[in-house]
């Protein structure tokens, strides 16, 4: 029978048009690439990336501005005491950028990523909107792992021209869990830059009430999701009830295309 089918798929192929077969070629990559999870599914992703996507050298551009206000700001934390904590690590994009800016401005930070690693937690009412129909569970980030991070570090050191090489001493800590169960005693005693991308109001609020009395003066709170009210109302909610009433005013920060407070 499968036999069958391949010479059905042959004789349709080779009668179709060249957008067709490649079309078709890449669904079927996308549908292996889905089929893995975790460590594997990042692997597999970046040899076809490695194998497909050189020849296209452009970034998205706000992409390239994020990347380049993370550096901006990281690089401004010489006198700022403290580390640097991520809250919703996802596939550890902006992670592994918090840790080359830090290697890059020579900061000797230890570096922190917070994440279920196990996808959403349970969605408040507070929550509902855009991206959340009902309370409870929601999908997504189900597939993520606390390697990924460290696995997309090492291959950079051997792979590519970077700050980072051989012999570096990569700086990232991933601590998998709740936000709840794992901030209160994980936390570093001070922080100097915070990446808020917890989504969702339970999240974002146990992400502040640990972490507002360890931030530093002078240093940043990014967050993720404030500027997209529509989609993720909760975040604007856990914000406006533990920062603004104490007057922590959130501004737009131009170079990472986020809101962002700056503790004074």
């Amino acid at each position: 029978m499968k036999n069958f089918v391949i010479k059905i798929l042959d004789a349709i192929l080779k009668r179709a048009s060249r957008a067709t077969r490649i079309n078709f070629a890449l669904s079927l990559i996308a549908d292996d690439v889905q089929s893995h999870s975790g460590i594997e599914n990042w692997k597999l992703f970046h040899r076809i990336y490695q194998r497909f996507m050189k020849s296209y050298p452009m970034q998205p551009s706000i992409e390239s501005l994020r990347t380049y206000g993370f550096y901006k700001l990281i690089g401004e934390l010489k006198n700022i005491p403290g580390d640097i904590v991520e809250c919703g690590v996802g596939r550890a994009r902006y992670l592994v950028v918090l840790e080359y800016a830090n290697q890059f401005f020579k900061l000797g930070r230890a570096v922190y990523g917070f994440d279920t690693f196990e996808g959403f937690p349970a969605a408040h009412k507070n929550d509902l909107g855009l991206r959340v129909a009902n309370e409870g569970q929601i999908l997504g980030w189900e597939s993520n792992s606390a390697d990924i991070a460290r696995a997309v570090i090492e291959t950079d050191k051997m792979e590519h021209e970077s700050v980072l090489h051989e012999s570096s001493v990569v700086s990232v800590i991933t601590i998998p869990g709740l936000f709840k169960d794992t901030l209160p005693s994980n936390l570093p005693e001070r922080i100097a830059f915070l990446h808020a991308d917890a989504d969702l109001y339970e999240s974002t609020r146990d992400v502040l009430a640990y972490a507002l009395p360890r931030m530093s003066s002078g240093s940043w709170i990014i967050f993720d999701e404030l500027h997209e009210t529509e989609k993720w109302p909760g975040v604007k909610k856990a914000v406006d009830e533990l920062c603004v009433t104490q007057g922590l005013n959130p501004q737009w920060v131009p170079e990472l295309h986020r809101l962002g407070i700056k503790i004074p």
